[in-house]
């Protein structure tokens, strides 16, 4: 695997950690406060409300909410097999 765990850092980072090194780091504006990984995919929420998702690293989609995220979810929306 491409990385060993996924965690948000103090400094506003989503960081992808392998053999206790940190290899990746995705810049955010404010404190990660959900993480969920599934396949190549990262669920991220901010204490700001926003949430969003990446891929391999690259931002695919995210959105701004006044509500603090307190879980998340992945599921096969469009029916292809693959989770979204």
């Amino acid at each position: 695997s491409y990385y060993e765990a996924i965690v948000g850092t103090d400094d506003f980072n989503i960081s992808y950690i392998k053999k206790e090194q940190s290899i990746h780091q995705i810049p955010e504006n404010n404190k990660v406060v959900l993480l969920y990984s599934y396949s190549n995919f990262i669920l991220y929420g901010l204490e700001t409300g926003t949430i969003g998702l990446y891929k391999k690293g690259t931002r695919l989609w995210y959105v701004k909410d006044n509500g603090i995220p307190t879980s998340g979810l992945m599921a096969d929306i469009n029916r292809d097999n693959i989770n979204e």
